[in-house]
């Protein structure tokens, strides 16, 4: 069977996880089974934050560490059980580990178990989701108002909006801006283009008889 590279930094993340109290961690696997499907991995760490008294740092390095094990997972095609020995002959591996193998091949393996039916639909939704070379992250829409001046001359003819678009987004795992210049009738162009969007959706979903999951 393949071996998994674990980077060094993620040690402290399985420590973490392996030295929360066993409430905690019960806790944790009972909030996973009963996950809504669709929640991104932002929106669960947002989720997960009213439910523990952990902070949200924390909580996103055990999120990224589940999903990466989830992936790592689906990539090899193996069953729980197969895919906790392989995470025992990686962990085997590394000198002086900080936490108890066994205690926390325990805890990774019903992690998982609770977690695969949300993580590996999630997983998928994803996969589809980013099946493009760019992908969207952030954006930001501000106004910027300019004087307008006669040619060489200090008269000012009036002032014009201009409306400053960034979009960020993700290409080749690098993060990249790109910036628009919107007048008033690209901006209505964009905001009918919304509507009509939204309302073709809600139209499609009302004659459907399939069900329709809610990424956030």
């Amino acid at each position: 069977m393949e071996a998994l590279k674990i980077p060094p930094e993620y040690v402290e993340k399985f420590k973490f996880y392996s030295g929360l109290s066993t409430e905690i961690k019960l806790q944790f696997i009972e909030e996973m089974k009963n996950l809504e499907i669709g929640l991104k991995p932002p929106s669960l760490v947002e989720y997960l934050s009213t439910k523990f008294p952990i902070s949200q740092e924390k909580l996103e390095d055990i999120v990224m560490m589940l999903f990466n094990l989830t992936n790592a997972q689906k990539r090899l095609k193996l069953n729980n059980e197969e895919f906790v020995t392989i995470l025992e002959r990686t962990f085997a591996e590394i000198k002086d580990l900080p936490f108890s193998l066994d205690k926390m091949l325990s805890d990774l393996s019903q992690l998982l178990s609770a977690s695969e039916k949300y993580s590996f639909t999630t997983a998928k939704i994803v996969d589809s989701m980013i099946d493009n070379p760019k992908i969207f992250i952030d954006s930001s829409l501000h106004n910027d108002i300019r004087p307008v001046f006669l040619d060489e001359g200090d008269d000012l003819l009036g002032m014009v909006v201009i409306y400053r678009l960034k979009i960020a987004y993700r290409e080749n795992d690098n993060e990249k801006e790109i910036h628009f210049s919107l007048d008033d009738d690209d901006l209505k162009k964009l905001k009918d283009l919304i509507e009509r969007t939204e309302k073709q959706t809600k139209k499609l979903k009302s004659l459907s008889s399939i069900k329709f999951i809610e990424v956030k």
